[in-house]
């Protein structure tokens, strides 16, 4: 089953991308979310049309997502997407990837059971579990080309108690509870534990079997980054 699947080229270039129900930033200056494509400004290096989000501000949080199965959640998903640096990104610049409860955004850490960091120097840094608690970090699980088109393939189990057997694509195995697999670039970069109570216990990942209804690219506030994101 697909829950949500777009890949830009009904939009016209240069408007914000139609299909999300959480695309959230004020267009001022510093700020953006927009299609473009092989002869815009700035330049797509992927495929056909794509999408440009630019913060280059501290004072809120810019995101672009939503719910993906019409307001329940699930217990596996797959998700899959390209991306690319944003143009003129400066030094420690990122931009994040979550998926929280639907009805909720995951920029807020209490909401997200992990975390996704696309650096601006091609590094790739994930927070996640294994334990209750505040999200751990794990620096330079892997790396993409800054100047080049890049691939994120993510398998997820939020089953509490039960393991998740897949053969897709980019890859086969098996996922534990509360778990997910991640692929860079056709690679299995690693296996990672969900953050089963993040921050101040907002949201209780530990008590049902599907935990996984909305997702996000996002920036939080005082965090500054780009990306292009496509398919």
């Amino acid at each position: 089953e697909v829950f949500f699947e777009t890949d830009f080229e009904s939009d016209a270039v240069g408007s914000e991308p139609s299909g999300f129900d959480d695309n959230s930033f004020t267009p001022v200056d510093g700020t953006d979310i927009r299609v473009i494509d092989g002869a815009s400004d700035p330049v797509s290096p992927l495929t056909g049309r794509s999408v440009y989000i630019l913060d280059s501000t501290i004072s809120d949080n810019l995101r672009l997502g939503g719910d993906f199965n019409g307001g329940g959640n699930v217990s596996a998903v797959h998700v899959s997407f390209d991306f690319a640096r944003g143009p003129a990104q400066a030094e420690g610049e990122r931009f994040a990837f979550s998926m929280t409860h639907a009805g909720l955004n995951p920029t807020s850490s209490s909401r997200r059971p992990f975390e996704l960091r696309l650096n601006e120097d091609g590094s790739i840094d994930m927070r996640s579990g294994p334990d209750a608690g505040s999200l751990t970090e794990t620096n330079d699980i892997g790396t993409f080309d800054p100047a080049a088109s890049n691939s994120i393939e993510m398998l997820f189990n939020s089953d509490d108690s039960a393991s998740l057997d897949y053969d897709v694509a980019v890859g086969s195995g098996t996922i534990p509870a509360n778990s997910f697999h991640l692929y860079i670039n056709g690679s299995l970069a690693g296996e990672f534990a969900m953050a089963l109570d993040p921050s101040d216990g907002a949201v209780d990942f530990a008590t049902g079997v599907s935990d996984l209804g909305s997702f996000s690219f996002y920036q939080d506030t005082n965090s500054l980054g780009s990306l292009i994101i496509d398919d």
